[in-house]
C-alpha cells in the first residue's frame, strides 16, 4: 500500500513526505480514518471530508480498493481534486490497464496514465476547494463485460448538487472493499506545521441496501507525530512535529451517523 500511495502522489505532481531531524530526512508517516463497515462487499460509499489545516504539501483522501479521491494542496494557492484508479494486477504483474470512460465537465481535467511505483489512470482537476468547508464524496462501482467501472462524484456537503469527477474502467470484477481515509504530508517543507483533516462515518452499500457507519478507526505508524480526536460527528486526524497521540497508534471512535444523502443518478 505504501508504494501505491507514493505512486498516486507522484501522479498528482507531488513528492514523498519527510521531515528533517539532525540534518537527516525522516519520513512523516500517514494517518488514517477508516469507516468500520458492517458489510464486507461494498459496491458504493458516501463520505464527507473536511481539510482543516492545509499548509502546502497537504494531501487528504477518501480511499477504497483500487483507488482514491483526494484533495491536494501542492502550493500556497494551488488546489487540486484527484481521482485515480490502479491497473489490475496479478502476482505483481499488470494484466489489464485502467482506462477513462467519461471525463468531468468541471473545468479542464487533466486525464492521463501514471506509472511510477505503480500504474493506472489519473484524472486531476484544478478546483479551488477551501479549508474548513465540508465536502461530500460518492463512489460507486458497476460491472459490465468483465470490467469494473468506477464512478466518482464530488460536492459541498449539505447541498443537493453533485459534480462528476470521472468514470474510469478497470479490467476484472471488483468491489470497493473499504471506505478509507488518509492524510499525508507531501514534500520536505514545513514539517513543523500541523496538517489536519476531519472525516465522518458516512454510508456504504452492498448493492442491496445502504448501511450507516457508526464507528471510525484511527491508525498511525508514528504516534509521536500524529493524533486524533472526536469533533462532533467527525474524527479529526492530524500529523506534524510536536504532536503526540493520546490514543496510541490505533483507536476506534464512535461517531454519530449522518442523514442519508440525496445521491446522484449513475
Amino acid at each position: 500500500m505504501l508504494c501505491r500511495r507514493k505512486a498516486l502522489l507522484y501522479a498528482a505532481g507531488l513528492s514523498t513526505a519527510s521531515r528533517v531531524i539532525g540534518g537527516e530526512d525522516v519520513h512523516l508517516k500517514a494517518v488514517y480514518a477508516s469507516a468500520v463497515s458492517p458489510v464486507k462487499k461494498i459496491m458504493a460509499l458516501y463520505r464527507e471530508i473536511e481539510a482543516v489545516e492545509v499548509p502546502p504539501g497537504t494531501y487528504s483522501s477518501i480511499s477504497f480498493n483500487g483507488g482514491y479521491v483526494g484533495l491536494a494542496s501542492p502550493g500556497r494557492r494551488a488546489k487540486h481534486l484527484n481521482f485515480s484508479i490502479w491497473d489490475t494486477k496479478e502476482k505483481g504483474r499488470v494484466i489489464g490497464e485502467a482506462e477513462l470512460v467519461e471525463a468531468s465537465t468541471l473545468g479542464k481535467p487533466r486525464n492521463h496514465r501514471f506509472g511510477h511505483e505503480g500504474s493506472g489512470f489519473h484524472s486531476e482537476l484544478d478546483y479551488a476547494w477551501k479549508p474548513g468547508v465540508r465536502y461530500k464524496v460518492f463512489v460507486a462501482v458497476a460491472h459490465t463485460g468483465g470490467q469494473t467501472i468506477y464512478t466518482a462524484w464530488f460536492g459541498i456537503a449539505g447541498t443537493k448538487e453533485w459534480k462528476l469527477i470521472a468514470r474510469i474502467k478497470r479490467p476484472g470484477i471488483h468491489s470497493l472493499q473499504k471506505s478509507g481515509g488518509f492524510l499525508e504530508h507531501v514534500g520536505k517543507k514545513n514539517p513543523d506545521l500541523t496538517r489536519s483533516t476531519a472525516f465522518n462515518g458516512g454510508w456504504v452499500s452492498d448493492g442491496a441496501a445502504w448501511h450507516r457507519i457508526h464507528k471510525v478507526r484511527f491508525t498511525c505508524k508514528d504516534p509521536t507525530a500524529a493524533d486524533a480526536v472526536l469533533r462532533n460527528d467527525q474524527v479529526l486526524i492530524r500529523i506534524g512535529q510536536g504532536l503526540t497521540s493520546a490514543v496510541g497508534s490505533s483507536h476506534v471512535f464512535d461517531v454519530t451517523p449522518c442523514p442519508m444523502p440525496v445521491l446522484p443518478e449513475l
